[in-house]
């Protein structure tokens, strides 16, 4: 399934999971005589004692942690089946994504936007508490401005999260068999490293890889390296295209997409690197693709 990047960024702050311990730690908190929550106007300037208390709250409260395991538990709860293996990659994927400097400092700011001084010790005294700590895990504090705060948070490492909660997984596996329709002469690649991408013509990303792969063909073809490019569509739409978009390396179909099942594919372009005994060393967006990545596999 693919996640939507604003799905993303939305889910990863101040949203939390488990309705049920949200409701027991939301009545703790009344009875504890919690501040509520409103939706107070921005202040013009905020004091630095109260900023500092903010963060130390935040601090106690074990922010990051809780953002990365809410958005962990919001992608399990849209992705079916995530093994462990990509589990964790993916939340070191999203624990790398958030600058927790930055997260703070903004987050502090909203905390001190909706909460006096007064406030913020108490909270940081009922937070202290088993009561304050499951609050803290279901709903640090909801406003609508902190979907746009987490937006921002993560927006720049967007495609590297879903490249991670899409990934096929098959980095350290041999590359299956390549059975597929060249549309010009088969490449020699046996023994040779290879860059295997899946792409279409109708796709705004793929046309955009294209020149980009044509610039790593050119530097590394003298080295051995073999990049073939293979859409799952009919040879006529195809052979079109490359008419007005030449593509220097080897075009290939894969006629019913029998050929990209191997890899479980969700969104394109994807690629692969394939070093010289044929072990799959790389994948993700051809345009993050680095030298280095490609230099290991020649």
């Amino acid at each position: 399934m693919t996640i939507r990047k604003n799905l993303l960024a939305m889910a990863v702050v101040l949203v939390g999971g488990g309705l049920s311990v949200f409701s027991e730690a939301e009545k703790a908190a009344d009875a504890a005589k919690v501040p509520v929550i409103a939706d107070a106007q921005k202040t013009e300037t905020l004091d630095p004692k109260q900023l500092k208390l903010a963060e130390e709250l935040l601090e106690s409260m074990d922010m990051k942690n809780i953002m990365v395991g809410n958005m962990m538990e919001m992608i399990r709860s849209e992705v079916k089946n995530v093994s462990e293996k990509k589990a964790a990659k993916i939340q070191a994927v999203l624990t790398e994504a958030i600058s927790w400097d930055e997260a703070k400092g903004t987050m502090a700011r909203l905390y001190c936007e909706q909460f006096t001084g007064a406030e913020l010790e108490e909270l940081k005294k009922f937070h202290a508490t088993d009561a304050g700590r499951k609050l803290a895990k279901a709903t640090p504090v909801l406003t609508a401005r902190s979907f746009q705060i987490s937006q921002k948070l993560l927006a720049p490492q967007a495609q590297k999260i879903g490249q991670a909660i899409e990934g096929s997984e098959l980095v350290g596996t041999q590359l299956p068999e390549l059975k597929v329709q060249w549309l010009g002469k088969a490449p020699e690649f046996a023994a040779q490293p290879m860059i295997v991408e899946f792409w279409a013509t109708w796709c705004p990303p793929c046309r955009k890889s294209i020149p980009h792969l044509n610039e790593v063909h050119a530097k590394y073809k003298e080295k051995g390296l073999v990049i073939v490019g293979i859409s799952d569509e009919e040879e006529a739409t195809v052979r079109k295209f490359i008419e007005q978009q030449p593509m220097d390396y080897f075009p290939a179909l894969d006629p019913g997409g029998t050929y990209s099942q191997h890899f479980s594919i969700n969104g394109i372009p994807h690629a692969f690197i394939v070093d010289k005994s044929g072990k799959i060393v790389w994948e993700g967006h051809p345009m993050e693709m680095k030298d280095a990545d490609i230099e290991k596999a020649l």
